[in-house]
């Protein structure tokens, strides 16, 4: 019987002891999780940054040539101008 009693307190103090050890890694993922978030957060952002970067060092990267032409169209009324006369 005391033999027995005795393993039953040795299971709950190595209970203790895990549960108590499982708590801890719990809170490390949770810290590590956040830490993880941080970083894919601030790498998004350098992302955007980077490809903004990309896209005007493209645009910028040819100085010697002509920058596109902008062709303006007009519509001419010509409604008017054949009743005045």
């Amino acid at each position: 019987m005391a033999s027995t009693q005795k393993a039953i307190e040795l299971l709950k103090e190595k209970n203790k002891r895990l549960k108590k050890r499982n708590q801890q890694l719990r809170n490390q993922v949770r810290e590590l999780n956040y830490e993880l978030e941080q970083m894919n957060a601030q790498n998004l952002i350098l992302k955007n940054r980077n490809n903004k970067a990309a896209e005007l060092k493209e645009i910028y990267s040819h100085p010697n040539e002509a920058p596109p032409k902008v062709v303006k169209t007009f519509e001419i009324d010509n409604r008017n101008e054949s009743q005045k006369i």
